[in-house]
């Protein structure tokens, strides 16, 4: 299955916003490594369709064996990680705007 359309897409709307730091592991040190939004999540729609394609074919036990395998060895902390920066970009959007900006906003959304 072939995925560059995704990541190529994801690239181009995260642009400039896709690329990330974060920590190798949390527990055990402080190196610091780079991760892209766009590459986890189609790391994790790869992990998905794989495991899918299993099901698909009868092979059930196989398709959670998969499942379970790839989450934990790989796109569970991938999917914890972009869901973190998701949710830094959001504040960062909401909490750096302009006050007066965001008054008007939603005085519009309360006043139609």
């Amino acid at each position: 299955l072939d995925l560059d359309p995704l990541l190529n897409s994801l690239r181009a709307q995260l642009d400039g916003l896709d690329d990330y730091t974060d920590l190798v592991d949390p527990v055990t040190s402080t190196e610091v490594t780079a991760g892209s939004l766009s590459g986890d999540l189609t790391d994790i729609a790869e992990a998905l369709l794989h495991g899918l394609q299993h099901h698909q074919a009868g092979r059930h036990s196989e398709a959670l064996w998969w499942w379970q395998f790839s989450y934990l060895s790989q796109w569970g902390e991938r999917a914890s990680m972009a869901l973190r920066v998701l949710q830094t970009l959001l504040a960062h959007v909401r909490l750096d705007a302009d006050d007066e900006l965001v008054a008007e906003a939603e005085f519009e959304a309360l006043h139609p």
